[in-house]
């Protein structure tokens, strides 16, 4: 039924007022405005077939715009409610009066998914504090290569049981933000993570808040300086992997840090400080990149998850203690391997539990300043530990 769509080819170029309202469900079926203004005084339904407004052509809908199984294809943005899945082939860039409506058709409390769709294009927020971005209730929203720039949580109205993730896609930061709800990231395959690009700002994570990546997925974290971090905030699920880049993380909050699946990678340079504590029981390892560092200021680390932690393939890594105290090893899993890192222990620092074993590529560096303030213990335990052709710069540590 191809000829509907010449039809309405006709209808666009002679910039049309439709007062009635327009359904049509045929999969040949569709609209394609390629010049003028399309109006329709009404409602707009389309249960199939295709709604393409192009470059040189705009359409208002008075009434609801539903596509309840068919395809909307927008390329100059005009229309900026989406009742199923979407197209995307510019940007959007959002502000008080120019809303995004995503709502999938109500049906009790049954959740539908609707997919955002791109090739690397993002939808902007305005920086201001009101609401640009409206999710219906009970609509699982997935934002398939396309980006959130300048994301604030504030600005967007979450409806009862919906949610958001982004799919082989990067949410950015232009300022801090405070974090209220859960954000799922999900990748485009090996190669392709989506990425959290903070550009420095600050993440404070409410009670709410948390950053969820599904099994088998993986985000990359970057710049951002986390604040109010507790309990599984950093939720990687099964083989999932979170990679913390350049990153800051405090951990003052009464309830500790845990990362009980999945995997935490160290990129740059990663500082844990604060009263609070960090417990790594996932079983897979922790992972620190070559050339990066991570650095526990003052506070305790639990290590009982897994039985090695990986450095750099060319010894650069480091584990560096500031006045911290990190337990590795306890109870059934006994000591835990520590191949190509640097771990320098300085002040009062404590590494404890079932024990290390350290490859060749491994050294201990007791002390980087101030060598007779440095009260720093390694603590062998029990027999387990193997120390093979490593350096040990003791600087007035000791080994227990």
């Amino acid at each position: 039924m191809w000829h509907v769509i010449g039809y309405f080819l006709f209808l666009a170029a002679l910039s049309p007022c439709v007062n009635a309202g327009i359904v049509f469900g045929d999969q040949n079926s569709g609209i394609v405005i390629e010049s003028g203004s399309f109006v329709v005084s009404g409602n707009l339904v389309v249960n199939a077939g295709t709604v393409e407004v192009t470059d040189s052509g705009t359409m208002t809908v008075t009434g609801s715009f539903d596509i309840s199984n068919g395809t909307y294809i927008d390329h100059d943005q005009e229309v900026l409610t989406y009742v199923a899945d979407a197209t995307l082939t510019k940007d959007i860039h959002l502000s008080s009066t120019k809303r995004l409506t995503i709502a999938a058709p109500v049906d009790g409390t049954t959740v539908h998914t609707n997919t955002i769709s791109g090739t690397g294009q993002k939808i902007f927020f305005a920086d201001a504090a009101t609401t640009q971005m409206i999710i219906g209730d009970y609509t699982a929203v997935i934002f398939d290569a396309v980006g959130l720039a300048g994301f604030n949580p504030g600005a967007i109205s979450l409806g009862a049981g919906s949610s958001i993730a982004l799919h082989n896609a990067t949410l950015s930061l232009s300022k801090d933000i405070s974090l209220t709800y859960p954000v799922s990231f999900l990748w485009g395959g090996e190669g392709y993570p989506s990425y959290l690009q903070a550009n420095g700002n600050a993440i404070l994570m409410s009670s709410a808040g948390a950053l969820v990546v599904p099994d088998g997925n993986q985000l990359v974290i970057e710049d951002a300086n986390f604040e109010n971090l507790r309990d599984s905030q950093l939720y990687a699920l099964g083989s999932a992997t979170i990679t913390l880049s350049n990153c800051n993380v405090d951990t003052t909050s009464a309830a500790p840090v845990t990362f009980s699946s999945g995997q935490l990678e160290i990129k740059g340079a990663v500082n844990l400080s604060g009263t609070g504590s960090l417990i790594y029981s996932s079983p897979q390892p922790l992972v620190i990149g070559q050339d990066s560092s991570m650095v526990l200021n003052n506070i305790g680390m639990s290590y009982t998850g897994s039985s090695v932690i990986y450095g750099g393939s060319k010894a650069t890594s480091k584990i560096i203690l500031n006045d911290a105290e990190l337990t590795i090893g306890s109870g059934s899993l006994g000591a835990v391997t520590i191949t190509a890192a640097t771990v320098t222990m300085n002040g009062n620092s404590f590494i404890q539990g079932g024990g290390v074993i350290a490859d060749a590529w491994t050294s201990f560096n007791f002390g980087t300043g101030d060598a007779l303030a440095n009260n720093s213990q390694l603590f062998i335990g029990n027999g387990k530990s193997t120390l093979s052709d490593i350096v040990l710069n003791m600087n007035d540590g000791n080994i227990g």
